[in-house]
């Protein structure tokens, strides 16, 4: 389809896939979003992101062929870079959803997503999500605030980000090309005075690597955006507990960090 809006509501579902990611994964998630996005009226688009090189495994391209899903490839960039240039492709559109290629989407997602863009006046919307780590096979329902705050900021639980999707009309920022790019995004959209809210719903299952983001600069990245927010939410009784997270990200794997995470602030939490 073309990009014009020819209903009230038209929608954009960009899934970004990495070399890294499970081909025969792919394609369930694939498989999701078309099964979510009948839920939706008016216009919808989806598009399967991926590196220009390497080329997609065969298996992979046929099973996309299949489905008659639209692939395009792009540059080698970092993984902000990747998402701005599916944010630019989504021009016309009234709502852009973001989805990763490793995990999968409930059946109602993009129509409750919708609905919350509709109802609620947000510019931004995040829902609920399963955790599934794929290492130990636990799995663990994780409730982002509906109306984040400082703490939510500090402990990673602004805004889930493989559930997030944006009124393009309004949202007119750009991923850090850093690894931090959502948490980023979060302190961006707080300086634009964009309206966030997080739907108390899962919207799908993320397949989580305990051993990813682990490392001291890491930290010191987070410990930077930590003290950013704290200094523009005025909210200065929160730097102890910045150089207290900072401190144990030094001394702990970033997976006990979530599961301490998970002790003090409970599943579904305020602000």
């Amino acid at each position: 389809m073309n990009n014009s809006v020819d209903s009230p509501s038209s929608h954009f579902i960009a899934i970004n896939f990495h070399g890294f990611h499970d081909a025969n994964m792919a394609l369930d998630c694939v498989r999701s979003v078309l099964s979510s996005a009948k839920g939706l009226s008016g216009p919808v688009e989806f598009v399967f992101f991926h590196p220009s090189n390497p080329p997609l495994p065969n298996d992979l391209v046929e099973g996309l062929e299949a489905l008659s899903v639209t692939r395009m490839g792009l540059p080698e960039s970092s993984n902000g870079e990747r998402l701005n240039a599916q944010l630019q492709k989504s021009a016309g559109f009234s709502f852009f959803y973001r989805v990763d290629a490793d995990d999968l989407v409930s059946k109602d997602r993009f129509r409750w997503q919708s609905a919350q863009f509709l109802n609620s006046g947000c510019d931004i919307c995040g829902g609920g999500l399963v955790y599934h780590n794929i290492k130990t096979g636990e799995r663990s329902d994780i409730f982002p605030p509906e109306r984040p705050g400082i703490l939510s900021y500090l402990f990673n639980r602004h805004f889930l980000h493989p559930s997030l999707a944006f009124r393009l009309e309004t949202f007119k920022l750009q991923y850090s090309a850093d690894r931090l790019e959502d948490k980023e995004l979060a302190l961006s959209a707080r300086r634009a005075n964009l309206i966030v809210r997080n739907d108390q719903r899962i919207y799908g299952t993320y397949n989580l690597n305990p051993n990813a983001r682990n490392g001291k600069s890491f930290a010191k990245r987070e410990l930077k955006l930590n003290l950013a927010y704290i200094l523009e939410t005025r909210k200065y009784w929160a730097m102890p507990i910045a150089f207290g997270l900072f401190a144990l990200s030094w001394l702990i794997k970033r997976d006990t960090l979530r599961n301490i995470r998970k002790i003090i602030l409970p599943s579904r939490s305020s602000g």
